[in-house]
């Protein structure tokens, strides 16, 4: 009785808690209060803990819970300018500096250490800033306090300033309308009247370029930055229309706009090209070929440049039903998926010599499309909304009747085997021989009507997953296991604030490229050679590595993310059904995916929790009162 009356008189003091369902609960690990009640929480890729309320900043010590540090100066700090930077231990927060002023602070939140304050940089405003992996450093452009246009790029690894320079040579009305390019140990910066290149050490102007097409523009995204009001304020994230692009050696660089595209040598800046080839549109699509540079825009148009001296080697190019949206090699040319404004989509080949469309007539497909292969029968290629292959002979359809896919459809492949999951049917095709067969007789029901949010191939079998659900199946179409938890509610259950935060296998993820041309291209007949493919992926990689950064906080990156394969063998879930021996209710279950055991479990009782899961620390972090975290071994 005494409980319930504490427990009464707990949710009339403070509304905001949520109400326990039981009032047991799993052992803790360990639980830290705050003075004031907590505005916002973030688990971080180091795995530190930030957590945010009216009195200060803190990370806490996923080890003991005690505050590794706490910074006064960013109390009340709204999430929305909580910006982590990717692959780092470093957040950027976004500081209120009076009524209009906006500071950039830069933290190590395994260290506290404030690494830098534009503010105390001597910026007034922040145009840009970007993040330059190549040399350890951030780059921030803007105006100082007499309104001159500033540079500053500074050393991840301690905070110190490398350089400070006044961009004497821009204008007025000069804006920066690209992102910053790391070359050669150099940075190169696209304003909407020219191209610079400064020494990535000095921040000396190595040489300026003045351009012939001054539309180079940029539109700020939809919901750019952290909101579209503010957007400019803090750090926006424009869409730009310029891009530098790397050569096919250390030498060159293609600078491309949204109507031209130019050729440069990099230790002069000369033009290579006698003058920039204009396109017809925003490009999207760049390919590094052997026989010359492929440009698509959204014209729509495809051409092929020379790379010595930019001439249209296939003349003004085919004519195409939508815009290039993905491409493939195979034996008679460049495959490319065309989405078309007006609904059908079509597949195509182009002969890598003349340009022109191998065969006359396009294959019409419906959906976008997400997969394209080279097999022994053809082109396999899988939709949105159907699956089917196409002849390299004849451009049409092999199957008569495609198979059609519902909404929610998940695919997975293992050599030449893809399965794919639509309608709660699950089926198997055959890449070899072109076949395709239902791969279970009976529907694979998800309870709760949910839809797989995944589909992996594991060691010996394939795992089906949802919110809820879990099923893996044999090779041969067997039904290994079936999991299923019930949620809290059908209603509250997707209206989780806190949620699950993956961060295991994400952390440290980097992209194969940054250009989609390497990302969807594949070598082969009449693809890009050795030296230009692997020359190409190292400098698009370069972009996003830290490789040169050696702090203690990146150091603990590193060693989490060799940790981080582990947690691929789990899935926690949330379930109103949690036992862990001694009580049950509402809590995390931490199944295996590859024998469905539940191998731990953390009762919490709020039908509404908030928290956040460290994966590869085996920690959940739960907010157990408005100004209170406790954390569950898991």
């Amino acid at each position: 009785m005494k409980r319930i009356l504490l427990f009464l008189c707990f949710c009339i003091v403070s509304l905001v808690s949520f109400a326990k369902t039981n009032t047991t609960e799993s052992p803790s690990f360990w639980k830290t209060s705050f003075p004031r009640g907590i505005n916002w929480q973030r688990m971080t890729d180091v795995g530190i803990l930030v957590v945010s309320t009216d009195d200060a900043l803190y990370g806490l010590n996923p080890d003991n819970g005690q505050k590794l540090w706490q910074h006064e100066f960013l109390k009340k700090l709204k999430e929305e300018r909580y910006d982590p930077i990717e692959n780092t231990p470093l957040v950027a927060l976004i500081d209120k500096r009076g009524l209009m002023s906006l500071d950039h602070v830069i933290l190590d939140v395994v260290s506290g250490k404030v690494l830098c304050n534009s503010g105390e940089l001597g910026f007034r405003t922040i145009e840009m800033r970007v993040e330059l992996p190549p040399l350890g450093g951030v780059l921030f452009l803007g105006l100082n306090k007499y309104g001159k246009k500033i540079m500053t790029l500074v050393d991840v690894n301690d905070g110190h300033t490398r350089f400070t320079k006044e961009l004497t040579d821009f204008g007025a009305t000069e804006m920066f309308a690209g992102r910053p390019f790391v070359m050669n140990g150099d940075i190169l910066i696209v304003s909407n009247k020219a191209i610079f290149r400064f020494n990535g050490q000095t921040g000396d102007k190595v040489w300026e370029i003045e351009q012939k097409s001054p539309n180079a523009e940029i539109i700020k995204e939809e919901n750019a930055g952290f909101g579209a009001s503010m957007s400019n304020s803090l750090n926006p994230k424009f869409h730009y229309f310029t891009q530098i692009r790397p050569g096919r050696d250390k030498n060159s660089f293609f600078y491309t706009s949204k109507k031209y595209v130019n050729c440069f040598d990099f230790a002069t800046g000369k033009a290579l090209w006698n003058d920039p080839i204009k396109v017809g549109g925003e490009i999207v699509e760049t390919i590094y070929d052997n026989a010359g540079f492929i440009v698509a825009t959204d014209d729509p148009e495809i051409i092929m440049l020379d790379y010595a001296n930019g001439s249209r080697l296939w003349g003004k190019g085919p004519k195409l039903k939508g815009t290039v949206a993905f491409y493939n090699y195979c034996d008679k040319g460049l495959l490319i998926a065309m989405a078309s404004s007006r609904g059908k989509n079509s597949l195509s080949i182009l002969d890598l010599k003349s340009g022109q469309h191998v065969f006359d007539k396009a294959n019409k497909v419906d959906g976008q499309i997400v997969d394209l292969q080279l097999t022994p029968k053809g082109i396999f290629y899988r939709t949105t909304e159907e699956v089917n292959f196409q002849s390299l002979e004849t451009g049409k359809d092999l199957w008569d009747k495609p198979l059609k896919l519902k909404e929610g459809n998940v695919a997975c492949q293992k050599d030449f085997l893809q399965w794919i999951y639509s309608d709660r049917k699950l089926f198997e095709v055959n890449l070899q021989n072109a076949s395709m067969k239902e791969f279970v007789a009976d529907k694979v029901r998800l309870n709760e009507k949910e839809v797989p949010s995944g589909f992996q191939v594991r060691e010996d079998g394939i795992l089906l997953t949802s919110s809820q659900n879990l099923v893996k199946f044999g090779f041969g179409g067997n039904v290994l296991y079936s999991q299923y938890f019930h949620s809290p509610t059908a209603s509250t259950a997707g209206k989780i604030f806190g949620g699950i935060l993956a961060v295991g296998g994400t952390m440290l993820a980097v992209a194969s490229a940054a250009s989609a041309g390497y990302a969807k291209g594949a070598t082969a007949s009449g693809g890009r050679t050795y030296e230009v493919e692997s020359y190409i992926r190292g400098q698009e990689q370069a972009q996003q590595m830290w490789s040169a950064v050696a702090s203690a906080g990146f150091a603990m990156m590193n060693k989490r993310f060799k940790a981080s394969a582990q947690t691929e063998n789990f899935q926690a879930i949330l379930t109103d059904e949690a036992n862990d021996g001694s009580s049950k209710g509402v809590g995390l279950v931490k199944v295996n995916k590859d024998n469905g055991k539940i191998e731990g479990t953390v009762i919490l009782g709020d039908k509404k929790p908030i928290y956040d899961l460290d994966e590869i620390g085996g920690l959940m972090y739960y907010r157990s009162k408005d100004n209170e975290i406790t954390a569950f071994k898991f």
